[in-house]
Order: C-alpha cells, then structure tokens, then sequence
C-alpha cells in the first residue's frame, strides 16, 4: 500500500476522508517499524488535517489545539509527548485547523480593508455613480448603485433575464 511511498516522505499532509472499517493509510506497525530499524527515518512530521484519533494515520491518537499544535508519538514505547522533542514522527493534529485559515484570511482582508473605511462612510452615495467620491479601487468593485449594475459589470445583464 501507501506505506511503501510515505518512507521516501519528509513531510505528509492528510486530508482524506475515512470512517472505521477502511484501511488505515499509515498504522502504529508501520510507524513502529520505521523507527525500529532506522535511527533518523525520513518521514518526520505527520499533519493529520482531517484529524481523525486512531483513523487513516493509525498513530495520531490524540487532538492538539492552536496553542500546542503538535506532539511526538514514539512508536517504539508508545508514548505521547507535547511538543517536536522524542524518537518519532511529530503529529500536527490541530481538531479546528481547517478553520484557522478562513480567520487569518478574514483578518488579512480586514486589515486590508480598513484604510478605505472613512472614505466608504463618508461618501455621498446620492451622487450618480461617475461622481461618487470613493477611492478608485473602491468604485471599480461596485456592482450596483443606485439599482443599476456599474459600467464595469454591464455584461452582467445577459445572465439576468
């Protein structure tokens, strides 16, 4: 299976969808005889985003969180410890990871977008559009004013009948 490939890996990013009664894609045997006869094996951090405890990556036995994102599973003993120090693979096993993103992207735009804020609340929206005092890339990313769609987004009325 896959395990014969993930020896050549460094790195292995999970996402894939698994439910109990399907093979596993890394097991606690192979985590086990990979650092049984190797004394640094390639394959050193396991980021498990789908996050399934004792699923498809057979070794991540348990959820971290943002603020302590990974632990070492040593195979060999079976200990779990916090942080990136042991004889094993580090697991990323982060339960709200897939969420983190969609955050830090928010407040990126939202930081982005502050600076235009002042100038968005203090425009005189009365105004026809080519007279609306709002910073030029602001305007060119309105769609409708005043019920009409903007110059730029005319083509748009084809896929409105």
């Amino acid at each position: 299976g896959f395990e014969q490939y993930a020896k050549q890996l460094t790195m292995l990013i999970n996402g894939i969808y698994w439910e109990p009664g399907q093979p596993r894609l890394l097991t606690k045997k192979f985590s086990n005889d990979l650092f049984e006869h190797e004394k640094t094996p390639r394959l050193r951090v396991v980021g498990d985003i789908t996050n399934d405890p004792d699923g498809s990556i057979e070794f991540n036995v348990k959820s971290t969180t943002v603020l302590d994102p990974v632990y070492v599973y040593e195979p060999l003993s079976r200990i779990v410890r916090d942080g990136w120090e042991g004889h094993g693979p580090v697991v990323l096993a982060v339960d709200k990871l897939p969420t983190e993103l969609p955050r830090e992207a928010s407040e990126f735009f939202g930081d982005a977008l502050m600076p235009f804020v002042p100038n968005l609340a203090n425009a005189d929206y009365s105004l026809p559009f080519d007279k609306l005092n709002v910073d030029r890339r602001m305007r060119r990313a309105v769609i409708v004013h005043q019920g009409a769609l903007t110059p730029d987004f005319e083509y748009l009325k084809k896929h409105l009948s």
